[in-house]
């Protein structure tokens, strides 16, 4: 991407991605940040991933909770996804860094809204019913149990944060979004899969901190009205 989409040289490239990563650093120092997992998407290897792109370009909205640079938005508009469909929150601001890492200020025009998802400032509360897809791959794990009831309600108001931390499987993720539909009146079927490293993109070399065990999450949660929330 950073040669086909930002045509930034290949020698370039990795001093690019060190500056960039410093950068980001000094606004927020968050384990992601130093690992470098946000310069692989995740979106693009996740199941349904082409239906939501198709849906994308026939003019539905997509939401990414916490989108850190707009690196999972930049993927999707390089598959041809029209940013102007694309909007960003996260609970700090690093869309200008976004900007340096992909140079595309003149052609990007996703939205950004610097705000905790749990307490929604005006400018989300503004959006509430507008998005059809909402992608929330790197939130929900940095919650407790209450707290993830809490943002899938949140984050639902969009579709028609020190914390503890609740880690899923299959069946309590699925328990999750039961419990979410009770409380908001509401019914979905969500879909959870565990994937290795490998499995999610990823070199398990920069995940073995987080011990062997470790899997990641692949989910899709639809909704009887077809809003996805997707991961």
């Amino acid at each position: 991407m950073l040669e086909g989409y930002s045509g930034i040289p290949s020698d370039e490239t990795l001093q690019h991605v060190h500056e960039i990563r410093d950068k980001a650093w000094s606004i927020r120092t968050y384990p992601c940040t130093s690992l470098g997992i946000w310069l692989t998407p995740m979106i693009s290897h996740q199941e349904g991933y082409f239906t939501v792109l198709s849906r994308l370009k026939a003019g539905t909205a997509l939401l990414d909770v916490g989108c850190f640079i707009g690196q999972e938005l930049r993927r999707l508009v390089y598959d041809g996804a029209p940013s102007e469909s694309l909007c960003g929150v996260d609970i700090a601001s690093h869309w200008d860094v976004g900007f340096e890492m992909f140079r595309d200020r003149s052609k990007f025009h996703a939205k950004f809204i610097e705000c905790d998802i749990l307490t929604p400032n005006a400018d989300l509360a503004a959006l509430e019913g507008t998005f059809g897809v909402i992608y929330i791959s790197q939130v929900l794990h940095q919650w407790g149990w209450d707290a993830q009831i809490k943002g899938g309600a949140k984050v639902l108001e969009t579709a028609k944060s020190k914390a503890t931390y609740f880690w899923h499987d299959e069946e309590t993720f699925k328990e999750l979004w039961k419990q979410v539909g009770e409380e908001t009146g509401t019914k979905w079927v969500a879909e959870a899969t565990l994937k290795s490293s490998e499995e999610g993109g990823l070199d398990p070399k920069d995940t073995a901190d987080l011990g062997p065990e470790t899997r990641f999450l692949g989910f899709v949660v639809r909704r009887l009205d077809e809003v996805e929330y997707w991961a």
